[in-house]
């Protein structure tokens, strides 16, 4: 369940309760899902009603009890249907794209998630991008052997550094 968000331009944090970490693939499968609705471009349509319609529609209450009897029903298409104070978009297209940075606890059993959205979301992909394809040009490999020879590089540089100490001690035993 939702523990808390901020919608910022640019950018969105999302707050919630759970006994663990979520698994990469499970970030990537949100993040796909996410974008796909943005892509659908649906109507976000909102309407006040009482409480006991809200709950009749589905609408999830994210935030425990604290309506009043009157709330405001934020939908998305038929993807979601929320208790909301602010609707931020009047089509989900308009958001552009989603770009999960990066999840992590803040607190027992609460984990928060922060992306990228819109032109920065895109900035921030370009970016990567601009930086994989260095990365291919200095090792001379096709972009998706990047991370192959990254990984294989850093082993080599670990198994030098293991064999320097080794000469390093050798010489101090044989005191030169």
């Amino acid at each position: 369940t939702q523990a808390g968000s901020l919608n910022a331009p640019g950018r969105l944090r999302f707050d919630f309760n759970t006994p663990g970490a979520p698994a990469p693939s499970v970030l990537r499968d949100v993040e796909q899902q996410v974008n796909e609705v943005l892509m659908d471009d649906l109507e976000v349509r909102a309407f006040v009603t009482s409480q006991t319609e809200a709950r009749r529609l589905g609408a999830m209450a994210l935030f425990g009890e604290k309506y009043g009897d009157e709330v405001r029903v934020v939908e998305v298409g038929e993807y979601a249907r929320e208790l909301c104070g602010g609707t931020h978009a009047a089509r989900s297209g308009q958001l552009g794209l989603v770009k999960i940075l990066h999840e992590a606890s803040i607190g027992s059993g609460v984990r928060r998630v922060e992306a990228l959205v819109g032109m920065d979301a895109f900035g921030f992909l370009a970016r990567e991008h601009l930086l994989v394809s260095r990365l291919a040009e200095v090792y001379r490999v096709p972009v998706d052997q990047v991370g192959d020879r990254v990984e294989h590089t850093i082993a080599q540089l670990r198994d030098a550094e293991r064999e320097l100490e080794k000469l390093r001690a050798q010489l101090v035993l044989s005191g030169a």
